[in-house]
């Protein structure tokens, strides 16, 4: 193999070759559960990928390395549940639960607010949901600037700021919506239950 062992323990490629897949890994002393990738570059771009098969052809530059191998995460069955219940409780337009830095995140379409108008909602979890309750509640910022053009209170949304640890995501038109979920009853309390819990608490500001 034309390839070079790095003091960090990669290899890189000098010239065009050949090497075995077995011949690739115990050079780079991968254990049993470790994938091989590869980072080339090409037109000026570079790229990874995971590296597969019994031969592999690398070009100069091409540099592998072992790391684990990927796992994607599904969302825990509880969650797959509540996820349905907001759909059968007449939230129908929801994306899937999408994994997140934080946790999970659950975007509504066509949420209701006072006025009859619609927006986009979010709801940000934990990962560790439903042992501990959402993160935050969000409203996108359109929907925010319609309900305060009639005139409707709005003091517990954000558009700006957040508390309680709550990630800010002013930068992508998104309002935070000031309320503590507690207190908290893993397995008793739900996703439905929050959204109708948030609706409820903006349709009081609607009578103020």
């Amino acid at each position: 193999m034309s390839l070079r062992r790095d003091e960090y323990g990669f290899l890189r490629s000098n010239s065009y070759g050949q090497a075995s897949g077995p011949d690739l890994r115990a050079a780079l002393g991968a254990m049993p559960d470790d994938q091989v990738y590869r980072s080339s570059a090409r037109g000026g771009v570079r790229r990874s990928a995971p590296v597969d098969g019994d031969d592999v052809s690398y070009h100069p530059g091409d540099t592998f390395a072992v790391g684990p191998k990927v796992t994607k995460a599904a969302p825990p069955a509880l969650l797959q549940q509540e996820w349905r219940a907001l759909q059968r409780g007449g939230y129908g337009q929801i994306a899937p639960p999408e994994e997140t830095d934080w946790g999970f995140a659950i975007k509504l379409f066509a949420f209701v607010l006072p006025g009859g108008v619609r927006t986009n909602a979010l709801i940000l979890l934990p990962k560790d949901y439903p042992v501990t309750p959402p993160i935050g509640f969000y409203i996108h910022e359109k929907g925010l600037a319609a309900v305060k053009a009639l005139g409707i209170d709005v003091r517990h949304l954000f558009p700006n700021q957040t508390f309680y640890g709550a990630p800010n995501f002013a930068n992508h038109g998104w309002a935070w919506f000031c309320l503590k979920f507690q207190p908290w009853r893993p397995g008793h309390h739900s996703l439905l239950g929050i959204v109708m819990m948030v609706a409820a608490v903006i349709a009081e500001g609607a009578k103020a």
